[in-house]
């Protein structure tokens, strides 16, 4: 049976042979609610793409304060930056529904953005928007006062989960 990759993905524009084949070497695993699916410092450099679920990436301070930088769906992935330059993660990423997750390894990624320029146009886009959203978290803590940042976090909040 032939499988679809969500409009979000960064496989989306695989062909079915080229899909079929990254299927056939990366290998999926379940993660209940409340897992940990990687943890902050971790050596793990695998990218991973949620096929089921909800996850969010966050970290916590040695407190235990929670900071979260945001929640993520079906077809999205994670795990990019440590894939790319093979360094510790960067965060914390936790099921937030049971979650199915596709987990490809380091050399097949960097295999993949280098021979499919689809891929590699869609992770330079999902880089260049990390970039841009901490642009503006840092304006934001530079400039405005503490009720502007908390109904621009709750816009925020509101538009990211209208489709859930």
């Amino acid at each position: 049976m032939a499988r679809e990759c969500p409009t979000n993905s960064i496989l989306r524009h695989l062909d079915q042979t080229e899909l079929d084949d990254l299927l056939s070497r990366c290998p999926r695993k379940h993660f209940a609610k409340g897992n940990h699916i990687v943890h902050y410092q971790d050596q793990d450099s695998n990218l991973y793409i949620i096929e089921s679920g909800r996850v969010r990436v966050t970290i916590f301070s040695p407190e235990g304060k929670e900071v979260s930088f945001v929640d993520l769906k079906a077809g999205q992935n994670f795990g990019e930056f440590s894939a790319i330059d093979n360094k510790p993660r960067s965060a914390n990423v936790i099921a937030l529904a049971d979650c199915e997750i596709l987990i490809i390894s380091p050399d097949v990624f960097m295999s993949l953005v280098t021979s499919n320029p689809s891929v590699c146009r869609e992770v330079l886009q999902q880089l260049t928007a990390v970039v841009r959203r901490l642009c503006d978290r840092i304006f934001e803590y530079s400039t405005l006062d503490v009720t502007k940042r908390v109904r621009l976090e709750l816009l925020r909040l509101a538009r990211d989960n209208l489709d859930y």
